[in-house]
């Protein structure tokens, strides 16, 4: 499940605008006036920038900011481009192994063991498998490679 995240300001100024009922908007106000030390982090909040420094400290070069960006708008998209990067230099690599294993009549279930530990070791390989097999899910196709 996705969440988006906001300031109690954003959602304060959300529920005056679309809410109907004048108790959930009050509750907003209540929770706007109950933190009025928060910082307003614009578009990207803490678990964001937190997830982008996971996926930036694994890298094994230097990753460039963008120095004229909000440093936290800098490190989000810092690591989507670092990832983006890893899928491209992987992609080709991948699809040649694809075409390897058809063209011997293996399939990722009759791959030696040992031989799938070291290319599962990779966190972003299997992070980039997942995405692929929640896209194959959702669009109602069978959760593997066979495509």
């Amino acid at each position: 499940m996705k969440h988006i995240f906001c300031s109690f300001d954003d959602m304060y100024l959300y529920a005056q605008k679309f809410e109907k009922d004048p108790h959930f908007v009050e509750l907003f106000r209540i929770g706007k006036e109950s933190h009025p030390d928060e910082e307003p982090y614009g578009e990207y909040m803490d678990d964001d920038v937190m997830n982008a420094f996971d996926v930036l400290k694994e890298s094994e070069a230097p990753v460039i900011l963008q120095s004229d960006w909000d440093w936290r708008k800098a490190l989000v998209l810092c690591s989507h481009r670092y990832l983006n990067d890893i899928a491209l230099r992987l992609i080709d690599s991948i699809y040649q192994e694809f075409k390897l294993f058809s063209a011997l009549g293996m399939t990722r279930g009759d791959v030696d063991e040992e031989f799938m530990e070291e290319f599962e070791g990779n966190k972003h390989r299997r992070w980039y498998r997942d995405l692929i097999l929640d896209g194959r899910e959702i669009s109602g196709e069978p959760r593997d490679f066979n495509f």
